[in-house]
């Protein structure tokens, strides 16, 4: 598992959880990360700890609710939107 931060962590949801392997969107099932409420430019990085050539990035959204808090999404000091959201 890749090292994995966020801006802030809610509860205990934190970045681990996000990289943890599992695809589950459950909220509940504690394979979600989440950042405290209201963060202006909320952040979430993976140290990948070696080079790597990216085809792609994709995000598994909440399935439960909330998924109308998700905002923009950029790879790379780059800023570049390169990924799809699910």
């Amino acid at each position: 598992m890749k090292q994995a931060s966020q801006s802030s962590t809610l509860g205990p949801f934190s970045a681990d959880r996000a990289v943890d392997g599992s695809r589950d969107p459950h909220f509940s099932h504690k394979s979600c990360s989440h950042t405290r409420e209201n963060m202006r430019n909320p952040w979430f990085v993976v140290d990948l700890e070696e080079k790597y050539m990216i085809k792609r990035v994709v995000i598994i959204n909440r399935a439960d609710v909330c998924a109308e808090k998700q905002g923009e999404y950029w790879c790379g000091k780059h800023r570049y939107p390169c990924f799809s959201l699910f």
